[in-house]
């Protein structure tokens, strides 16, 4: 779960959330209102929703109406994983305004299993990675969030 820098807005994953299928996962939008009552504005979606698919496992703010999104399974069944920027148009409307992925990755790299946001950069986890002969040990893949349409 991920609260905005304003404390308005919160993020929540729910990785084994099925709507369509088997665990694809789902992030919920919430709205903090003037009486300080939660509500519920939106429900954000993988951009291709697969089955144990786990959309939702880390997320992080990257400003006030950003949100960045681990996808730790994404990948056609080979768990590659990936990671996608969401910008808040209202508060009911996100849109995915940037994704990146483990590409040619190996199976089981689980990129997206955390997420940070520091300054223009998002860093992102992938903890299935082979080191050489270090099996899972992981690695961090740092993007530049300056490429994307922020608000």
């Amino acid at each position: 779960m991920a609260l905005s820098p304003n404390a308005r807005s919160l993020l929540v994953g729910a990785p084994f959330e099925t709507s369509t299928g088997t665990q694809e996962g789902t992030v919920l939008a919430f709205e903090r209102a003037a009486n300080s009552q939660w509500t519920l504005s939106a429900r954000l979606l993988a951009p291709v929703p697969a089955a144990a698919e786990n959309f939702g496992a880390a997320i992080a703010f990257t400003g006030f109406n950003d949100g960045l999104i681990g996808d730790v399974r994404e990948g056609s069944g080979s768990f590659l994983g990936a990671a996608h920027l969401y910008t808040r148009r209202t508060s009911e409307l996100w849109r995915r305004s940037l994704s990146w992925n483990r590409g040619a990755g190996n199976s089981l790299d689980f990129m997206g299993t955390s997420v940070l946001a520091v300054g223009s950069q998002a860093m992102v986890g992938a903890s299935g990675i082979d080191n050489g002969a270090a099996v899972d040990e992981g690695r961090v893949f740092i993007f530049s969030l300056l490429a994307s349409n922020l608000s």
